[in-house]
């Protein structure tokens, strides 16, 4: 399997920004059902209070959750966060009544450079309902937000 992280980068730094994206199980688009995205964006509230996460946009679509974050200096890493996320809306889902995998093993990540606007990353992130069609305003997505200040 080819190597998806940089190669000593510490995925650990609190004073860096992350733009990713995680991916439903393949052939799924189970946040169409609004109890489900609503337990989604529920569990952000809890990773933030939990992992001491700062969301600055998120946006979670039909069949992905797309997310601008920056880790807090609890020294985890952002694939323990990740995990940490999607194991605890797995497990909200399945009190739901949803059963089965959520989703898939990786997720995407792109380290913000000192030259990337996130400003710019945020309104890509919170534009994407639009661009697929779901709704004609992005203030109009209700799975939708930005919870920190950047």
């Amino acid at each position: 399997m080819p190597q998806r992280r940089l190669a000593d980068f510490d995925y650990s730094d609190p004073d860096v920004a992350f733009f990713v994206t995680i991916r439903a199980h393949p052939g799924k688009a189970p946040f169409t059902d609004a109890r489900l995205a609503g337990q989604v964006v529920s569990s952000l509230e809890w990773l933030r209070a939990n992992r001491g996460v700062k969301i600055y946009a998120y946006c979670l679509m039909p069949d992905h959750l797309h997310l601008l974050i920056r880790l807090g200096d609890t020294g985890h890493e952002l694939g323990q966060i990740i995990g940490s996320l999607k194991s605890f809306t797995t497990k909200q889902c399945w009190k739901l009544g949803f059963r089965g995998i959520l989703w898939q093993d990786h997720f995407h990540d792109h380290v913000l450079r000192c030259n990337e606007d996130a400003s710019s990353i945020a309104t890509y992130i919170l534009e994407n309902p639009v661009r697929k069609g779901l709704v004609e305003s992005a203030e109009l997505y209700e799975w939708s937000g930005t919870p920190d200040p950047m």
